[in-house]
């Protein structure tokens, strides 16, 4: 199980996800740009759009709002196993 911390700079949220796929493929171009290629599906593949600088965490219902791009966030191809 993965779990992840919401922050300001966070690139992990799915807000930021559905907002940035665009910014994402533009910057990684080798990635896709079908929002459902980034879920985890029937295959042991999923990619983390995880941040390059931890920011602090956010307090009560805020949502991160910070761009999804190159330069704060750094994207992880992850095979999973059975």
């Amino acid at each position: 199980m993965l779990t992840t911390a919401t922050s300001p700079n966070s690139c992990t949220d799915g807000i930021a996800l559905a907002r940035g796929v665009a910014a994402i493929v533009e910057e990684y171009p080798w990635l896709s740009a079908n929002k459902s290629d980034y879920i985890v599906r029937a295959y042991p593949r999923m990619y983390l759009v995880l941040p390059k600088i931890p920011g602090e965490q956010t307090v009560g219902n805020e949502q991160p709002n910070a761009p999804v791009d190159k330069e704060t966030c750094q994207v992880i191809n992850v095979f999973l196993t059975s």
